[in-house]
Order: C-alpha cells, then sequence, then structure tokens
C-alpha cells in the first residue's frame, strides 16, 4: 500500500516528483524558496511593520524631569516646557482626519457570565472581556493589569502636572468611546449608563480618595459635591477611581487598552508604593431586615438616608459582607417610608409593608388608618413587592388572639396576585407552633394555591412542613 497510488504502484521516481510537484505542476527551487516568504495574499518582507514601533494610534509618552506640558498646534501633541518637575510629550490621537475613514466603532459586550462570576465568593473574575486574570485581590490586579499608572492613588494629591495627566487620559479615552469633540461630562454619563457598578461601590471611597477628588474639581474649576458617589457618579472627579475606570477599561478594544495603558505610566521622580491588597469581600443578598429599627438601634436621625442605614454598624473586618441587594421590611405603620423616599432606596432593594400582628391590641380607628395606608402604598409603589409582615404570634398573652386574628382577616384582602406574603408566626413560649401555624394556614384558604409565601423564621416540623407546602406550594 505505501507504494501503491489509487491507480497503480508508484515508481521511486514518481514519488520524488511528488515532492516537488504543486497542484498546477513542477515547483522549481526557485519557487520553493519564494514559497518561504510569500503569504496567502502577496509577498511578505522582512521589515516591521510602523505600528509595532509606534503603537497602534501614536507614539509612546515619556515622562522627563525638568518641564510641564505645553500644546502644540492643534493636532493634539505636547511638548515639554522648561522650569518644571514633570512633562509629557505625546500624541494622543490618531492621524488628522482618518477619523472620518473609520467606520463606527463597535463596543465591547461584558459577558454576562462574568459578571455573574464576579459575584463568587474568592473568585474574581475580571470584566474586561479579554483578559483571563482571576484575582481574590481584585484591587491589585486592576492596577498590575489594566489601569494606567498616571492614575496610581499613592501619588501625591494636587500636583497640577499630574492631574494634567489624568485629563489628558481621561480625554483619550474619551475620544475613542464618544468622538473627538465629546466631554468629561460624556464619559460621565457613559458611565453611569453602563449600570456594572452597585450602590455597595459608594462604601469604597476612602477618604485619600475624597481628599484627591476634591483637589481634582478644584483643578477642573468644577464643583464639589457633599459626597462623592460612584452609584450614579456625580462628578468629572470619579473618573479617577479605580472602579470607575476599570469600567472604562472594559469598554475599550484591547488595542486602545493596551495603548491607553502604556502611555499613561507611573510618573518619574516619585517613589511608587504597593497597592494595598483588599481581599475580596463576600457577596451577600439579605432577604429579611428592618431599616427603620436599625436606624433606631444606631441612633440615626428620622431623615437618614438608606445607604447610612447600610454603614452606620461596626462590623469586624472578618464578618462584613458586601451586601447586592435585599428586602426591607415595615412592619410599623408609624415608620413607614413614604413613596418618594422608596424611589430613591437603591434599585437592588425591594420593600415589603405589613403589620405586625403584635400592633392588633392598638385601637379599631388606629388599626383602620394603618390599613388606608398600607393600601395606598400598595397601589402606587412598584417597589413595594410584598405584604407582611403579618401573622399570628401566640406568644404574646391570649387575651390578644383574637384581636390578631382580626387584624389578620382584614389585611389578607389586600394581598394581590403580584405580591409575596410574608408571614410571622409564632407559637406559645417553649413550644415549635404547630397549632398557631396550622390555624394560620386555615385563616389562609382564601387565598390562590399559586400564593408565593415566605414564612420568617419557620419554626415549625416536618409535619407542618408538609401541610404548608401541600397548601401552597410557593411558600
Amino acid at each position: 500500500m505505501t507504494t501503491t497510488g489509487a491507480y497503480g504502484p508508484k515508481t521511486s521516481q514518481e514519488k520524488s516528483n511528488m515532492a516537488t510537484t504543486g497542484a498546477y505542476g513542477p515547483k522549481t527551487s526557485q519557487e520553493k524558496s519564494n514559497m518561504a516568504t510569500t503569504g496567502a495574499y502577496g509577498p511578505k518582507t522582512s521589515q516591521k511593520s510602523k505600528t509595532s514601533t509606534t503603537g497602534a494610534y501614536g507614539p509612546k509618552i515619556s515622562l522627563e524631569s525638568g518641564a510641564t506640558f505645553e500644546k502644540r498646534g492643534g493636532s493634539g501633541a505636547y511638548s515639554p516646557k522648561s522650569g518644571r518637575k514633570l512633562s509629557l510629550k505625546v500624541t494622543i490621537s490618531s492621524t488628522p482626519g482618518d477619523e472620518a475613514d473609520q467606520p463606527p466603532r463597535k463596543i465591547h459586550k461584558i459577558d454576562k457570565h462574568l459578571l455573574f462570576r464576579c459575584q463568587r465568593r474568592n473568585h474574581k473574575a475580571c470584566i474586561v472581556p479579554y483578559c483571563p486574570g482571576s484575582q481574590i485581590y481584585k484591587k491589585k490586579h486592576v492596577f498590575m493589569e489594566h489601569i494606567p499608572g498616571i492614575f496610581t492613588e499613592t501619588l501625591p494629591v494636587g500636583v497640577k502636572p499630574i492631574m494634567r495627566c489624568q485629563v489628558k487620559a481621561l480625554e483619550q479615552e474619551t475620544s475613542w468611546l464618544m468622538g473627538q469633540l465629546a466631554t468629561l461630562e460624556e464619559l460621565l454619563h457613559f458611565v453611569k449608563m453602563q449600570k456594572i457598578l452597585g450602590d455597595s461601590d459608594n462604601s469604597e471611597i476612602s477618604s485619600r480618595q475624597v481628599e484627591t477628588m476634591r483637589q481634582f474639581c478644584g483643578y477642573m474649576g468644577v464643583a464639589v459635591p457633599d459626597q462623592f458617589t460612584l452609584v450614579p457618579p456625580n462628578s468629572v472627579a470619579v473618573l479617577i477611581h479605580w472602579k470607575v475606570l476599570l469600567v472604562i477599561c472594559a469598554r475599550l478594544h484591547k488595542d486602545e487598552h493596551d495603548f491607553w495603558r502604556d502611555t499613561f505610566p507611573f510618573p518619574e521622580g516619585y517613589a511608587a508604593e504597593q497597592v494595598a491588597e483588599e481581599p475580596m469581600i463576600p457577596v451577600a443578598v439579605d432577604s429579611h431586615f428592618h431599616p427603620d429599627r436599625l436606624a433606631r438601634k444606631a441612633s440615626l436621625s428620622a431623615g437618614c438616608t438608606f445607604p447610612e442605614i447600610l454603614n452606620a454598624g461596626q462590623v469586624d473586618p472578618e464578618q462584613r459582607v458586601q451586601v447586592e441587594g435585599g428586602v426591607a421590611v415595615y412592619c410599623a405603620p408609624e415608620t413607614y417610608p413614604t413613596g418618594s423616599e422608596i424611589a430613591t432606596f437603591p434599585r437592588t432593594i425591594t420593600v415589603t409593608l405589613g403589620i405586625h400582628p403584635r400592633h392588633a391590641s392598638r385601637s379599631t380607628h388606629t388599626i383602620k388608618e394603618w390599613l388606608e395606608r398600607l393600601e395606598r402604598l400598595l397601589l402606587r409603589s412598584d417597589r413595594v413587592v410584598a405584604v407582611g409582615e403579618i401573622g399570628l404570634d401566640h406568644s404574646e398573652p391570649p387575651l390578644n388572639w383574637h384581636l390578631q386574628m382580626e387584624l389578620l382577616r382584614l389585611t389578607i384582602p389586600l394581598v394581590k396576585g403580584n405580591h409575596v406574603l410574608v408571614l410571622h408566626c409564632r407559637g406559645m413560649e417553649d413550644d415549635c407552633g404547630t397549632e398557631a401555624f396550622m390555624l394560620l394556614l386555615n385563616q389562609l384558604k382564601s387565598l390562590p394555591r399559586t400564593q408565593g409565601i415566605h414564612l420568617h423564621c419557620f419554626t415549625g416540623n416536618a409535619y407542618v412542613l408538609s401541610r404548608w407546602l401541600e397548601r401552597f406550594p410557593e411558600t
């Protein structure tokens, strides 16, 4: 078989010819030599391309001692001006006129699976689509792989040449993402529309970062907000925060990203300090918490904001979590938030309103007013997704049990098909509550079998569990 072709045996001469014969005839030694230097679409030269020595978008910069920045002409070039410590010499735009010939840029889409993996404990997948990095210490990874050195947080605060270079780096990003005439305010709006950062990121602005942002506002001639926030981004100064810079990096093409990172390095003349490693804080969702009670325990004023409530307590570092979402439960009508207050809550926080069974002993007039207010809020705010806590509490004196039953009877009609029902049920002291749970189950017989139910702090036994799931499978 080794010496036979499809139509008969091959001689050694024929086999030799095969080695030097192409699809359309024999190849000469010259042709074979040419094959080594010829590509699919023409000859290859040994000369390197221009972009390999200048970068995809122009020459790389160097920071030099003895000069500051001075714009030269209208092409985006900057040259040193004597008398200062720091200088920048760089052409940060592409060749004039090239932009008109380029097709509309395609913004990278961030893989939702990456965002999901970012929430796993001890595993932080980078949101930059072409980055294979996965780091427990996210901040260290970002500074090493993505963010230009000019944004290093250990640089001196308020140094004008540094801030000038930071502005040029941001302007370069802006021109790539939105065009040459776009402003930093438009870049700020662009970041806001990405919706990648969460409300919990606002708690990760250090005092040093705040002071750096204040100085940046002064340099830019813009107002300093009372409090800097990343969500929503409320000042052009937050564009220099590493988390915002990472969001922008994730929207750049890889060649733009690499050029941007390498073009604005850590300035010479300053000792680089190691970026502190920040272990990833576990992500958490709190399915049941009482903001009004938390505010009272923390001695906060009645008009305190939701982030103030979440950040009020002192937590041991090993127990600290990053709250990504939750269900805020209000079951004392005196502390119900207004519709406008609910609208200011983080979008990851949903609300449930109810009347706790321990309030059933209040006057008939008070109960009526509370029910009317509850109904108004349920109808007006789409952020209120559940009714509760309501239910029975037999740890209270038996004298009040019939009042709890009446309050429950009046509240159940307010539950609509789109509402989850959050139930509070307690048995007598030192009792698993079988009697109370079965009585409560009977009181809910008017609700459909598909009703969604959250049995808060369930203490029942297996029998109670099976009966509830039989009647309400969505419990």
